[in-house]
């Protein structure tokens, strides 16, 4: 399973965890409230049965309380408030103006001196009760009981609800605003750096420049040291070579000139020109084994035109007709003298065996560059051209050359992790394509 990005996880995991804790910040919110809404209702009961208490007289055996109480409430005829007092056997001696017909069942503390608090339905209203029980003078026990309707504190909490879950998503989209802010802000050097790599990859800068964090600063330190020993390693390699062909530059020519004065040197000749050719593919591939993927890229149609130019000629004689397309500003991410010897070796293979016409396209497409090159000779059997890019292998025997031209190819695209392909060509003839992985972003 392919990793995801690292910014996309992050990002992700602390929205949810942000989420999750402004809702539970948001419920425990709502749970404080109805737990204050309801100690105030209770504080409220509790009041209106001091009052109550500090209203009622004990006359002729039993207790008395007004008719007409100085809280309107109980005056009302709405019912949204109303008191009840009962004796001991549970007889209602007194209830208040705003209750007709007293409810059955009610709640009564079972312990002198305890309150107790409870919801009950009363003709479908609900309700918020209190009881309370007092022992009088003459040793009889009343229960006093008090109960308003719930339906204005639950339209506060309902009120309050609507606000908080209004307040909830305003709060939250601003913390994750801010978050995606801050996390955009604390991922910009990562962002810069992946900058930086790509302009690597396209040539258009030698190293790292900007400065990073503590975090990214070591990977940053480390990933130019590459760079630089990679550069300095190229560089040893092609030095050692240049060095190796200056030495062997004028021995080869001694030696050639000597054959020249040897009569009937067919043999001999062959066998300098095969050793001479060694030496020229194991110096190329020296050099292109160091080839850098960070170096800057090579315009694909100046390097066309230059190898064309040569090649026309070179075979003046056919009258072949080249046609090549290049995509706008195109380059090849690697070497110039890689591109060189892939154009070099192919369209002269191209040249030697087409009749009269070549063509050339270039052209990118999504994360490769695409380079074709085909003719319209006799073709490649497809059975014949497996072993073709094999050193020292050769399909055309009439024609000079020791077969190290495909095999030079094959392994330059091999090194910038290419593919190269024969098949058979619209035209007739032969058609290479080569495909080289680039970075477009």
């Amino acid at each position: 399973m392919k990793p995801g990005s690292l910014r996309k996880r992050f990002t992700i995991n602390t929205a949810a965890v942000a989420v999750v804790m402004m809702l539970a910040i948001t419920l425990l919110i709502d749970f404080s409230y109805r737990e204050e809404l309801q100690k105030s209702a209770h504080h409220r009961l509790k009041l209106h049965i001091f009052n109550l208490l500090s209203v009622a007289e004990y006359q002729q055996g039993t207790l008395h309380l007004p008719a007409v109480l100085t809280n309107p409430g109980f005056n009302a005829e709405q019912a949204q408030l109303w008191a009840v007092v009962l004796d001991d056997q549970k007889n209602i001696i007194w209830q208040s103006l705003s209750l007709d017909n007293a409810p059955t069942h009610l709640p009564q503390s079972a312990t002198v001196g305890h309150w107790l608090f409870a919801t009950r339905f009363f003709n479908d209203i609900e309700y918020i009760t209190t009881s309370y029980a007092i022992t009088w003078e003459n040793k009889q026990t009343y229960h006093l009981v008090v109960a308003e309707a719930a339906n204005t504190l639950n339209a506060l909490i309902i009120r309050f609800r609507t606000g908080l879950l209004v307040g909830f998503f305003i709060m939250t989209f601003m913390l994750l605003s801010i978050q995606f802010w801050v996390l955009n802000l604390a991922f910009r050097p990562i962002h810069t750096l992946e900058k930086e790599i790509i302009q690597l990859e396209k040539g258009q800068q030698a190293k790292l420049q900007q400065d990073y964090p503590l975090e990214l600063s070591g990977v940053a330190k480390n990933l130019n040291a590459l760079i630089e020993k990679e550069h300095c390693q190229r560089e040893k390699y092609r030095g050692s070579m240049a060095d190796l062909a200056h030495s062997l530059k004028t021995p080869i020519a001694i030696i050639k000139s000597e054959l020249e004065n040897i009569p009937n040197n067919t043999t001999i000749h062959s066998a300098f020109m095969r050793i001479n050719d060694t030496i020229e593919y194991q110096l190329r591939r020296a050099v292109i084994s160091g080839h850098n993927l960070l170096s800057k890229g090579t315009n694909i149609q100046s390097t066309l035109n230059l190898v064309l130019s040569a090649l026309d000629k070179l075979y003046k004689e056919k009258s072949i007709k080249t046609q090549y397309h290049v995509g706008q500003d195109l380059h090849f991410l690697g070497d110039e003298n890689d591109l060189m010897e892939i154009f070099g070796n192919l369209l002269d293979n191209a040249f030697k065996h087409a009749k009269s016409k070549i063509l050339v396209s270039v052209s990118q497409e999504q994360h490769s560059l695409v380079i074709a090159i085909e003719d319209d000779g006799n073709g490649i059997d497809q059975e014949q051209g497996q072993g073709i890019f094999h050193r020292g292998k050769r399909l055309d025997e009439t024609n000079q050359g020791q077969g190290i031209g495909l095999a030079i190819v094959q392994n330059i695209v091999d090194g910038y992790q290419g593919q190269i392909e024969l098949s058979r060509s619209t035209m007739g003839g032969a058609k290479f394509t080569m495909t080289f992985p680039t970075r477009t972003s």
